[in-house]
């Protein structure tokens, strides 16, 4: 029977543990929630139609890089619901999560990963490694 993933899984939350650049597993566990999930979507369709409204006012659809990435960074921020551990950059916060998503694309990328991976939300997926 083909599995798939609701948006109550995927606000359920997955949490995995963070790489460090050498391949070492870190004393880090970040949770998000899915791509699937109300935050996640909520926060796409905010950047969605602010830019709409953006064309729309500029009669342009070139969006910069600095904006494309900012929204990524949005995104995985939106998602993130928290993190432990003792080499957590800081105390979990919407901020703290932007700050090191924003210094750290590789933590970023890791988070974004995890996110888009609808396999971590199955009922069965448990916590991560």
């Amino acid at each position: 029977m083909s599995k798939f993933v609701t948006t109550e899984d995927a606000n359920r939350g997955f949490e995995f543990q963070v790489i460090d650049d050498e391949g070492e597993k870190s004393d880090w566990f970040i949770t998000v929630t899915g791509a699937d999930s109300d935050a996640y979507r909520n926060a796409l369709n905010k950047i969605k139609h602010r830019n709409i409204v953006d064309i729309n006012r500029t009669k342009s659809t070139v969006q910069s890089m600095k904006r494309q990435d900012a929204d990524a960074i949005d995104l995985v921020v939106a998602a993130t619901t928290g993190w432990r551990g003792k080499d957590a950059m800081a105390e979990f916060s919407a901020t703290e999560a932007e700050r090191v998503y924003k210094n750290f694309s590789q933590i970023r990328e890791q988070a974004d990963r995890h996110i888009n991976e609808r396999a971590n939300f199955l009922p069965s997926a448990a916590t991560s490694s």
